[in-house]
């Protein structure tokens, strides 16, 4: 309030009689100027002393300005004065200065500071933030403030940035966040300090957290603020109406015209709560905040869903609005005496929550009409312009006539404000997660499950919900699908490893190994080549790294890495490599096996009597690898085929549709599970029951006895009596 858009200084503007201002009159309707005082008020110029004079009084500031004394408002503030009268009232401003804070020469010394206290930020975001976003700004409901941070820490300036769009000297831009509801400074969006940061670099001592049990798309696609954020505490609005007669108590005359819901839905008597409640008492209600996706990722946002009534031009695509004192005045004297605007009295409440709503044809055309003659009655040109009514992104010019609004996805219209949610932040104890991914990833959990709003006012009077995991873009099906990956294939996962480890004790017990492996024979023949034992090497080494690394993954938060947050890096980096050489040396395997994997008759015989392992006397006949064996390499290959395809679109989600990605995840357990059962088995037999195959893989070579023993369909064919004899 210093400068005019011709970069006039507004009070000598006006007092220079070349410009033929008036104080006070319509000065040819010239924006600021019209109806201005500016000769007599001054003017409003920048004030260094609000945020670094610690004793500076906000509070006699804004009285001065209320009283349109712009020019001693800050001389009122900082305490160098008093000042008395109101250009408001026609009363001139006198200023009695207090002499005790000037030297001789009439220099002021005052105790200025570099850094401001959070209580100065305050004094303009503390009533406006709980208001708009439900931010409660106390040590109860901020780790961040409970651990002493101020307001700067984390919305540095000049010298104190890192970011180089305001790092410098005495650079006076305040480094801010991203909101999607807010349009100020757009290009210094994300210049303040981010929760990686702090948290990635130990910042001011900011703990470094490890996340063990998360993968790494959780980082990379869900914000931090959306865990940590798990409840709010004061409410902020989900409705607001401003098309009909608010009734509630406390309410200022000029605000009767607002009607608000929470987030429960439930009416709320903002205005005349507000009235009542202080910037540091303010009214409780906690809920849980809706999610949304948001340049990328999922954050926890405060979205408002308008209902208005508002006027449409010809050729324009923005909207106009009735003044909110023309639509006080409509329905004042309506009810004062209801044959004026006589439709308005078709509008009522259908679903008795105390507050009248707008749903029904008949209340759409009534709202339209009425407003429409009230306009016309001041005198306002409504030619080429349609008063029209607006619920969400929907514009009716009648009842049966709409068009659905162009708007962002994360929007309930592109009139309705839309806060990032990033204060109020949550002790990693209270995080979502913190108690186990089944936190989320349960059928009724708010995360997917939440009604998120629709339409708040059928023609019956209710409201239409949805589950909130539609506008995550996450099907039903999937949600499903992770629901039993986390309440079910987990935990019993990890207990079918436990049982198969104890069943394979029990057998060792009670039938120990083969006889037939106690053979000795002095003569050996090559069972593999060096490219088959080569391909083996690579596929064990790197299907021992995935078992253990992919076993402490699946145990989530218990996770033992989480103690070695190097170790845990590491594992999440050498996983997925670990997966593609198993991959490249399986395929070799089965190259180079393939034509000995087909089953044949003969293999009916090993299955039947599971190849002797529950207790038979004699060898079965079998080729070179018998039917377990083959039905192992089978199944190795189609898990290989599966896990790399879904370990893949693990590792490059943004490559792959959403829904494969989230699906994957289960198949991918699901399938890693039983592969390590079968790895259990196969590392049993070869280990225990059967060492001389153990030795086939590092030497080559068996003893014939031992073949003829066990593949004697083979060695009789493929190696003649006399060879390497």
């Amino acid at each position: 309030m210093e400068l005019d858009r011709n970069g006039n200084r507004y009070d000598t503007y006006m007092l220079d009689p070349a410009n033929e201002m008036t104080s006070g009159a319509d000065n040819n309707f010239d924006g600021d100027y019209y109806k201005a005082r500016w000769a007599e008020t001054g003017v409003l110029e920048a004030d260094c002393l609000i945020c670094h004079l610690p004793s500076y009084d906000k509070k006699d500031r804004d009285q001065q300005v209320d009283r349109l004394n712009f020019k001693w408002a800050a001389t009122a503030g900082a305490g160098f004065a008093e000042v008395s009268g109101a250009v408001k009232d026609g009363v001139p401003a006198t200023v009695k200065y207090n002499r005790n804070l000037f030297d001789s020469d009439g220099s002021v010394k005052i105790p200025i500071v570099k850094e401001p206290p959070s209580r100065v930020c305050m004094q303009c975001h503390h009533e406006t933030d709980w208001k708009k976003k439900g931010t409660a700004w106390t040590t109860r409901t901020d780790v961040h403030i409970r651990a002493g941070l101020r307001c700067v820490d984390c919305h540095p300036a000049g010298s104190n940035a890192t970011d180089l769009r305001i790092a410098g000297k005495e650079v006076h831009q305040f480094a801010k966040g991203d909101d999607p509801g807010a349009l100020v400074r757009d290009d210094l969006d994300n210049t303040m300090m981010s929760c990686e940061e702090c948290h990635a670099k130990g910042h001011l001592g900011a703990p470094v957290p490890q996340h063990a049990a998360f993968p790494p798309l959780h980082l990379k696609k869900i914000s931090c603020q959306t865990c940590h954020m798990p409840e709010r505490q004061i409410k902020a609005a989900l409705v607001q109406d401003s098309t009909v007669w608010n009734s509630g108590p406390f309410i200022p005359f000029g605000k009767r015209i607002w009607s608000y819901y929470g987030p429960d839905m439930l009416p709320w008597n903002f205005y005349g709560e507000k009235a009542r409640f202080t910037s540091e008492f303010q009214p409780t209600a906690p809920y849980k905040p809706f999610l949304e996706w948001y340049k990328g990722k999922i954050y926890p946002l405060s979205k408002l869903y308008p209902v208005w009534v508002g006027i449409e031009a010809e050729g324009q695509t923005a909207l106009g609005q009735p003044l909110m004192r023309q639509m006080v005045k409509m329905w004042s004297r309506h009810k004062a005496d209801p044959s004026s605007y006589p439709k308005l009295s078709v509008i009522r409440d259908d679903n008795d929550d105390g507050y009248a709503d707008i749903n029904r044809p008949e209340e759409i055309s009534a709202i339209i009409d009425s407003v429409t003659e009230a306009l016309r009655e001041e005198g306002a040109t409504l030619e080429g312009k349609q008063v029209v009514f607006v619920n969400g992104d929907k514009l009716y010019r009648s009842p049966g006539q709409y068009r659905v609004l162009e708007k962002h996805s994360y929007e309930y219209s592109p009139y309705g404000s839309v806060f990032k949610l990033s204060h109020d932040v949550a002790p990693a104890k209270a995080a979502l997660g913190s108690k186990g991914c089944t936190e989320c990833h349960t059928t009724n959990s708010h995360f997917f499950a939440a009604a998120a709003l629709r339409d708040p006012f059928t023609t019956e009077g209710f409201r239409i919900t949805a589950p909130m995991h539609e506008d995550l873009g996450y099907s039903t099906l999937t949600v499903q699908v992770g629901a039993w990956r986390e309440n079910i294939l987990r935990p019993w996962s990890i207990g079918a490893f436990f049982i198969v480890g104890f069943l394979l004790i029990l057998h060792y017990i009670v039938f120990g190994p083969k006889p037939a492996d106690s053979v000795v024979d002095d003569i050996e023949v090559v069972r593999f080549g060096v490219l088959e034992r080569v391909a083996h090497y690579f596929s064990f080494v790197s299907f021992a790294i995935l078992t253990v690394s992919g076993i402490c993954f699946l145990l989530g938060r218990n996770n033992p890495l989480a103690l070695y947050p190097e170790m845990q890096k590491l594992a999440q980096t050498v996983h997925p490599l670990a997966g593609v050489v198993f991959a490249i040396a399986g395929l070799l395997t089965g190259l180079l096996w393939i034509r000995h994997a087909a089953l044949k008759p003969h293999d009916i015989e090993w299955l039947r009597k599971l190849g002797g392992y529950l207790g038979g006397k004699h060898a079965i006949h079998a080729g070179r690898f018998n039917a377990g064996q083959k039905l192992l390499l089978w199944w190795v290959m189609v898990c290989t085929a599966v896990m790399l395809v879904t370990g893949i679109a693990m590792w490059f989600p943004d490559a792959f549709a959403a829904g494969l990605v989230r699906v994957s995840y289960t198949i991918h357990l699901a399938m890693a599970a039983l592969f390590i059962i079968a790895g259990m088995v196969h590392f049993y037999v070869v280990v225990l029951l059967a060492p001389v195959t153990l030795k086939a893989i590092f030497t080559g070579r068996v003893p014939r006895s031992w073949l003829e023993q066990h593949h004697s369909l083979w060695v009789r064919k493929a190696v003649p009596k006399n060879e390497n004899e």
